[in-house]
């Protein structure tokens, strides 16, 4: 009985995932210009916040160079896309590779310590990229990097909704990727590490090489985001990575909760998408996140993603008895 209950909530789940890509599809390329533009950016945002999610929720790890994650591929994808006359999509690899570097290198220096000293050094790391690529012009130019509209073979991608299908996308191909992930070995080992460290140690887990790759996986996805964002948005500055942003996206993990994807997508569609369509209250915007962290540790402490499991449980309980 059991088991035939699990099956279903994953078929369930499924169901519900490719519904909501639908609906997330359909209104993308039937909406305005401005609507289908905000949709991507929270698209891009949700493929970057599973990185995060990845490490916090499944790895226990933390980090506060999120957004630096982000911006430096950007900003790398952007110069050569700009230098070269090369479509940042042609570049996405390259996009991924610096974030998978940048990701190694925090992972480096976040692995030699513990406890809150790893918050310090994730945000020195953070404030390192800013402080130093982000004020370089060989990197950034004049500040304000402006690319051409990109083009795929003969056709302009010149709007929102042309360039909406790729933007989808990769934002599921990284969920899909991410959530076969979670039912491999690694995803196991990742959450034992995160449970238990010391039984993890003792049945051979490799905590170094786990732990640091939590990191890259971060730095991968957060990678991918960045390639996207200049194909996206045809405009990069450093005033798009502030330093604040990486705390948006803790607040993000945090409010999600350990689990599936499910949590930490409908937390970035919330926080952000209330930043991005409700633009007459941007003092409420301001304060959301940090009230919903507050509430989520005080009051939630599982996250959407508890309060998910505890509804399902709840129908399937329902429905067993009928």
């Amino acid at each position: 009985m059991v088991g035939s209950i699990q099956i279903g909530r994953q078929h369930s789940s499924g169901f519900a995932a490719l519904a909501g890509v639908a609906v997330v599809a359909i209104v993308g390329m039937t909406s305005s210009e401005v609507t289908t533009f905000k949709i991507g950016l929270i698209l891009i945002f949700v493929t970057s916040a599973i990185g995060l999610h990845v490490l916090v929720n499944w790895a226990g790890e933390l980090s506060l160079a999120h957004a630096g994650m982000v911006g430096l591929p950007a900003f790398v994808v952007a110069k050569l896309s700009s230098d070269l006359d090369v479509s940042p999509l042609v570049l996405a690899p390259v996009g991924l590779a610096v974030g998978v570097a940048v990701g190694g290198v925090v992972a480096i220096a976040a692995l030699r310590v513990s406890g809150l000293y790893v918050a310090i050094v994730t945000l020195a790391a953070g404030i390192a990229i800013d402080r130093f690529f982000f004020t370089k012009n060989w990197l950034i130019g004049d500040g304000n990097l402006v690319l051409s509209p990109p083009r795929l073979g003969p056709w302009e991608l010149s709007t929102a909704r042309s360039l909406f299908p790729i933007v989808l996308g990769v934002a599921v191909i990284s969920a899909v990727s991410v959530r076969l992930m979670m039912q491999s070995r690694v995803g196991r080992a990742l959450s034992l590490i995160r449970t238990d460290p010391s039984v993890a140690a003792s049945v051979g887990v490799n905590m170094a090489v786990y732990r640091a790759g939590a990191y890259i996986i971060a730095g991968a996805l957060a990678g991918v985001a960045g390639a996207i964002t200049p194909l996206w948005v045809q405009r990069v500055s450093p005033a798009s990575f502030p330093l604040s942003l990486s705390f948006t996206y803790l607040s993000v993990a945090v409010v999600a909760g350990s689990g599936s994807l499910g949590g930490v997508v409908a937390a970035a569609v919330a926080l952000e998408g209330f930043r991005l369509f409700i633009s007459d209250t941007s003092f409420i915007a301001a304060y959301i996140g940090p009230v919903a962290v507050i509430v989520t540790l005080t009051r939630f402490p599982g996250g959407l993603n508890q309060q998910g499991r505890w509804i399902r449980g709840l129908v399937a309980g329902i429905f067993t008895k009928s």
